[in-house]
């Protein structure tokens, strides 16, 4: 009988531990669901006001953006000198200097190497 009662005692916890995992569940899918019934009836200027919070709380994206600028400058860099570096390299166009020494490569001849032609 004792085997019987622990085997039985095992099913009662786990029975317990499985509803309250569904309790959980339900209260957050509840909490979801009626965060969404909200935007779906709220008006267009609520709406926006939903959107603008959800930006708000979200933006840590933009604190890592501003954390490696601020970095940037504080070594030495100016606003200005940073904006000379981006212009330079959309007037000279992205990757036409690999290396980094200030020559841009060849261009590729049009058609075949001259040593097929012949």
């Amino acid at each position: 009988m004792a085997f019987w009662e622990s085997v039985k005692a095992f099913f009662q916890r786990e029975a317990s531990d499985a509803r309250e995992g569904f309790e959980s569940l339900r209260d957050k899918l509840d909490t979801e669901l009626t965060r969404r019934e909200t935007e779906l009836d709220a008006t267009p200027a609520e709406r926006l006001d939903m959107i603008r919070e959800d930006i708000a709380s979200d933006g840590s994206v933009f604190d890592e953006i501003e954390d490696k600028i601020d970095a940037r400058l504080s070594g030495g860099e100016s606003i200005e000198e940073l904006r000379r570096h981006l212009d330079a390299g959309e007037e000279a166009g992205v990757g036409d200097d690999p290396a980094g020494d200030g020559d841009t490569p060849e261009a590729e001849p049009d058609g075949p190497p001259e040593e097929l032609t012949e």
